[in-house]
């Protein structure tokens, strides 16, 4: 170590020098505080508060938060469209995203929230973070009509679908009279009345 202390340095100069000179064995990432994805997890809300976040959650897991501050700036820059609200929906990474009033038939300038779960549920905190993120980044003329919750589950296993489906052909003929044979000498008048109906059954449209 090359001193820069003149010859006549006390005591407790040449221990300050010798105490501090270690400062330069400290590494200083200063490019690294400023990215989202290398920043030392106990740096990042400071870099999320520099950068405007509007949501932060402490609960998060580290790669979601890492992805909130990533996001941050293109949300920024198209904030109040409906893109930089799904940008900063997929940040969040639960599956939602948004349908205008137009793909719906809703009322003008209002828009709907479709989560998609398939992995893990949601808790009231999360659903309030996903309306908390929604309006902190919308324009101020859109209005939220629903957040809705939608369950999907996927799996490998195999599986058969069958669809039964069955009918009956049934026509009906109108009765066939016999010949009709009298027996007796008495003498007697006999009328006979025929009648039929003809029904037809059409299968229902």
């Amino acid at each position: 170590m090359t001193s820069l202390l003149p010859p006549n340095a006390t005591a407790t100069e040449r221990a300050v020098e010798a105490a501090t000179i270690r400062i330069n064995d400290i590494p200083v990432p200063i490019a690294d505080l400023w990215d989202p994805l290398r920043c030392p997890a106990e740096i990042l809300p400071f870099l999320a508060w520099a950068w405007s976040v509007d949501s932060w959650d402490a609960s998060w897991s580290l790669a979601i938060k890492r992805k909130v501050v990533a996001t941050a700036i293109k949300v920024h820059r198209h904030k109040g469209t409906p893109g930089a609200v799904q940008d900063a929906l997929d940040a969040l990474e639960v599956g939602a995203s948004i349908s205008e009033w137009f793909n719906y038939g809703g009322q003008p300038y209002h828009f709907r929230i479709d989560v998609n779960v398939t992995t893990h549920g949601l808790t009231a905190r999360d659903l309030q973070t996903i309306e908390a993120v929604a309006l902190g980044t919308k324009n101020t003329r859109s209005r939220l009509d629903r957040l809705q919750i939608f369950l999907t589950s996927e799996g490998n296993v195999p599986y058969l679908g069958l669809v039964p489906f069955g009918g009956q052909d049934i026509t009906i003929f109108p009765p066939a009279p016999g010949d009709l044979i009298t027996l007796g000498t008495v003498p007697f008048i006999a009328q006979a009345s025929y009648s039929a109906a003809i029904t037809t059954i059409h299968p229902k449209a």
